[in-house]
């Protein structure tokens, strides 16, 4: 459409409507025939607005305008048109302060964040994904330069810039989190380009295979993640010791749950978020079907209200829903906690597995926390859930498994 604008080119009545129907509002029909497409002048509102100036008893005219705030104002003329006019010039000013105030990039950044926040309660993405976003943003954007910039006078060179400034700073990034921090650029640009074509307004578009090819040519985008080292033989004797001897017997529950997982791999959400309705004896097996998750509860305009949710949902992601072959191990330990929940009188098929009389807040932080308490007690060094996981699938691997079952699993 710009190119058509610009070039004065003429289209046919039918080729104008396919354009029209996707930019509704963005541009009007010159004549019928040969149609010549032009852009709205924001100010037409303005301008086309009947007026009229009131005689003062010291001769001068007055006309009103609306400032920004909303108030009513008046400009003052010797003649009826000379304050007629500076009042359609005070509304047009107020028109260019409040497009001003919305486009620093911060402010084109809050809209589509707002926007992500309301995809979340819709059910189109998950509230920790609005986590994530606002915590990437507050790492790497926020209180900068460039936050601050005025998004129509942005160039690629310009988005190109910091980029390869933030990630010089961390002295190269993960491709993982290199996408994170392209995402918040990318996605707030293109939403802010939506609102200003819907707002008549002109707006830069830019080419962002152009921006991404450019920043991972000239910065290390390809840093590898720290390594972990796998759980040895030794530390797994270790930990199984010390549940023989009962070193934590408040917690014996969630430390024989620790054991079982060593086996299953599942993450520490999907985990405890396992009720007995999720384990099949007769045919040795585990259906992973639900985790849990935290976010922040949020307001309308996308502020933290200060509570932390936890809740059962889907798990991370749809391949995350998988059945694990148990082992006789995981099948000894599980009738093992059976047989305690059964003795305490807490169970039931929708009671959950790692359950040991007590309600938390969150079963899963909790989970966390017997895990670091347990390598504590045993004078290992801290061993995080997920290390388990890992290690899993190097044994797997070490054992001759294919890959793609690994991944499945």
């Amino acid at each position: 459409l710009p190119r058509l604008v610009n070039n004065k080119i003429k289209i046919t009545q039918e080729a104008f409507d396919s354009l029209y129907k996707t930019f509704v509002g963005s541009y009007e029909i010159i004549s019928d025939t040969n149609t010549v497409v032009t852009p709205i002048d924001k100010y037409m509102n303005i301008e086309n607005k009947k007026r009229t100036a009131t005689k003062r008893s010291d001769g001068r005219y007055m006309a009103s305008y609306t400032d920004i705030n909303g108030k009513r104002k008046w400009k003052y003329g010797k003649t009826e048109d000379e304050a007629i006019s500076k009042a359609v010039q005070a509304e047009k000013d107020v028109l260019d302060a409040k497009s001003n105030s919305e486009y620093p990039f911060h402010a084109c950044y809050k809209k589509w964040f707002v926007f992500r926040c309301q995809q979340a309660k819709n059910g189109t993405i998950d509230f920790s994904t609005v986590d994530r976003i606002e915590g990437t943003y507050n790492k790497y954007y926020k209180d900068t330069k460039f936050s601050q910039t005025d998004v129509r006078t942005m160039t690629e060179a310009t988005i190109v810039d910091f980029l390869s400034s933030v990630i010089k700073s961390q002295k190269g990034t993960t491709r993982k989190n290199w996408a994170k921090i392209f995402q918040i650029v990318r996605d707030s640009l293109i939403y802010a380009s939506d609102q200003a074509t819907l707002n008549r307004e002109t707006f830069i578009s830019f080419k962002w295979d152009t921006i991404k090819r450019t920043v991972e040519s000239t910065c290390n985008i390809n840093l590898k993640a720290k390594k972990a080292t796998a759980i040895t033989t030794s530390e797994k004797h270790t930990l199984h010791e010390s549940i023989e001897n009962n070193i934590r017997p408040k917690k014996l529950i969630s430390s024989l749950a620790i054991l079982a997982n060593e086996d299953i791999g599942a993450r520490r959400g999907e985990f405890v978020a396992l009720t007995w309705k999720n384990i099949d004896f007769d045919k040795e097996l585990v259906y992973i079907l639900a985790a849990e998750s935290q976010h922040f509860e949020r307001d309308e305009n996308g502020n933290r209200k200060g509570t932390t949710v936890y809740s059962i949902g889907d798990p991370k992601t749809k391949r995350s829903k998988r059945i694990i072959p148990m082992t006789q191990n995981v099948k000894r330990i599980l009738l093992l906690i059976k047989q305690l929940q059964i003795a305490n009188g807490w169970y039931n098929d929708n009671q959950y597995i790692v359950y040991d009389g007590i309600e938390y807040k969150s079963r899963s932080r909790e989970y966390g926390y017997d895990l670091y308490a347990m390598c504590r007690d045993s004078e290992l060094r801290s061993l995080p859930n997920h290390l388990f996981r890992k290690s899993l699938a190097t044994e797997l691997s070490t054992a001759g498994v294919a890959p793609n079952i690994i991944r499945d699993l």
